[in-house]
Order: C-alpha cells, then sequence, then structure tokens
C-alpha cells in the first residue's frame, strides 16, 4: 500500500506539473544597439540670413549700375566710351558675386540684363541702329528681375529656389 500511496503520490505530482501553467525560462536582455541617426533631409527653404547677405553686397553695385546707365542716356556720344567702361567695370563686380541657392535667378538675370544694357550702349557709340531694341531688350529683363526680387522679399523666411 505505501508503494501505491507513492505511486499515486509520484502520478500526481507529475499531472501538476505537466497541467501547470508554463512560464517562459527568462531570456537575455537584448542589449540596446545604436539605432542609425535618420539623414538628414534637404531643406527646401533658403537661408534668410544668405539671401540678406547677398543683398548687402549686392544692392549698392545696382545702385552704382542704375546711376552709371542714368548718366549714359545725358552723357554726349563723344564722351560715352568713358563712361561706357565704368558701366563694364561695374558689371564685371556684378558678374563676380556669389549667390546662394535661391539669388542664382537674380543673379543670372542681372548678368543678362548688364550684358543687354552695355551692349546697347556699345551700338549707339558704334552707330548700329538696333542699339534701341537691344536697350528695351535689357529693360525687358529689368522687369523679370524686379519680379524676382519682389518674390524673395515677399516669401522670407520660407523661400524656395
Amino acid at each position: 500500500m505505501n508503494k501505491t500511496i507513492l505511486l499515486l503520490v509520484v502520478l500526481i505530482g507529475y499531472l501538476l506539473i505537466s497541467c501547470a501553467p508554463v512560464t517562459p525560462a527568462p531570456t537575455q536582455t537584448p542589449m540596446p544597439t545604436s539605432t542609425p541617426l535618420p539623414t538628414p533631409t534637404n531643406n527646401p527653404y533658403c537661408d534668410p540670413e544668405e539671401i540678406t547677405s547677398f543683398f548687402n553686397d549686392y544692392s549698392p553695385l545696382l545702385d552704382r549700375f542704375h546711376d552709371q546707365t542714368t548718366l549714359l542716356f545725358s552723357t554726349p556720344k563723344i564722351s560715352l566710351p568713358e563712361q561706357i567702361a565704368r558701366l563694364q567695370e561695374i558689371r564685371r563686380e556684378l558678374s563676380n558675386l556669389k549667390p546662394g541657392k535661391c539669388t542664382v535667378k537674380v543673379l543670372a538675370l542681372t548678368n543678362d540684363m548688364t550684358e543687354k544694357m552695355v551692349d546697347g550702349f556699345l551700338a549707339y557709340l558704334s552707330g548700329d541702329n538696333d542699339y534701341a531694341t537691344i536697350l528695351r531688350a535689357g529693360i525687358d529683363v529689368i522687369k523679370v528681375l524686379t519680379i524676382e526680387i519682389n518674390r524673395l522679399n515677399k516669401c522670407l523666411p520660407n523661400c524656395t529656389p
């Protein structure tokens, strides 16, 4: 009988163990790994300081170009070569500016306009009858340039190229 009770106790113990809820064995806690930092996305907006810096250099030169152009319109033909040389010097200074991504268009339009204006005065000096057409083309570029400059002024600080 002792053997039967012992066998019965072992059997009940076995049944209890096999029917007991299974608890998962402790697992090793994963060590944190360094997650790669997200790659920065290209900022679609222009840096307002970059635009301001460009215009700090650009505006005085454009003013000088405008003043020189105004002077040329009232200069006798005999005195034009010296005045055109000054206009070309200002043109070179303007073209040497380093634009940012939002002022590239401004500088490209300015270079186009200054080239047409200088070419128009040179055509007038040489007696080319197309000088007025060339000067008008430069004035047309001024209109587009003004639109671009106004766009930049209005969109700050969220300008896009």
